[in-house]
């Protein structure tokens, strides 16, 4: 039940999110995107179309504050975060990779239910994020395989493929909480109507949650502190 709620909320999230962008003429392009592990899959669902539309928003908050230092250093944050979630992620590969090759594997499984994923790249920032899961997808396949060898254990891959799907769930709400910052900058500076009109905030989000219990941190925290051990653990056992 409280999945099936969270799902419902979610939908919800996506179609008011839609709504929002629909009032706007934007250049975009769509990118499909194939996802064969549930991970991978799974982050699509919860964090994609939230975390797309707060890079959205980043954009619209940044010409209207017009500040260039604050502009660079808000840049600077959020391409900090993703740069350092695909190196983590890049790691991630050439160990797992490092670890089939060192056994004599190279081919990866097929799955039984690939998803495609139609994606709407609005800002350079989001087809940056859909390359994550793209690395994440590949992450977990490597992982699978390993585990179909007998070279990990049901549970070390259990516990490997959640931190890493967590991970990338991780980075999405430290970029979401990175636009509320940028929010609250553009309110100071009285400009928070002229940003409400063009990137209405949306309802609070499971994400929107998760990046107000990490304000604590700050804001150029790098991403690999958060780097799943255990995949790591795994790769080099």
């Amino acid at each position: 039940m409280a999945e099936a709620a969270t799902q419902t909320h979610t939908e919800q999230h996506d179609e008011k999110v839609s709504r929002v962008r629909s009032s706007y003429s934007r250049p975009v392009f769509m990118q499909e995107l194939t996802l064969h592990s549930l991970q991978a899959q799974r982050v699509v669902d919860r964090s994609l179309s939230r975390v797309s539309y707060s890079l959205f928003s980043l954009d619209v908050i940044l010409q209207v504050i017009g500040k260039r230092d604050q502009v660079d250093q808000v840049e600077e944050v959020v391409s900090g975060l993703i740069n350092e979630g695909a190196t983590t992620l890049d790691n991630g590969i050439a160990q797992l990779q490092a670890r089939l090759k060192e056994h004599g594997y190279e081919s990866l499984p097929q799955y039984t239910n690939p998803k495609q994923q139609t994606i709407e790249i609005s800002s350079p920032n989001v087809a940056k994020f859909a390359r994550l899961i793209s690395k994440l997808d590949t992450v977990i396949s490597l992982l699978d395989t390993l585990w179909l060898h007998g070279l990990v254990t049901s549970k070390q891959r259990t516990n490997a493929a959640q931190d890493w799907q967590q991970f990338l769930n991780k980075l999405a709400s430290r970029i979401i909480g990175v636009e509320k910052q940028a929010r609250i900058a553009a309110h100071r500076e009285g400009k928070q109507d002229e940003v409400n009109q063009a990137a209405p905030e949306t309802e609070e989000h499971d994400l929107d949650r998760e990046a107000a219990a990490l304000s604590e941190s700050t804001v150029d925290e790098k991403a690999h502190e958060a780097e799943p051990a255990k995949t790591q653990a795994a790769a080099s056992a």
